[in-house]
C-alpha cells in the first residue's frame, strides 16, 4: 500500500515515513499541499496523512 505523508517539517516528515516503510508500507512524502498534490496526483496513493490543511494547498488548487 502507498501512503503520502504531507508535512512542513522535515524531521516529522522523514520518522513518519521510516516507520511506515519499516511497517511494509511504500511511503512518499511532500512538504506542503502543493508538492502534495503533484505527488498524489504522480502516484496512485491510497492514504494521505496531513496534520493540517494549509493555506498553501488552497492558493495551489487554484492553479491547477
Amino acid at each position: 500500500m502507498k501512503v503520502l505523508v504531507v508535512d512542513d517539517e522535515k524531521n516529522i516528515r522523514e520518522n513518519i515515513v521510516e516507520i511506515l516503510e519499516l511497517n511494509g508500507y511504500e511511503a512518499q512524502s511532500a512538504e506542503n499541499g502543493k508538492h502534495g498534490i503533484e505527488v498524489f496526483c504522480e502516484f496512485k496513493i491510497y492514504f494521505k496523512h496531513s496534520p493540517i490543511l494549509s493555506q498553501n494547498l488552497f492558493s495551489s488548487s487554484q492553479s491547477l
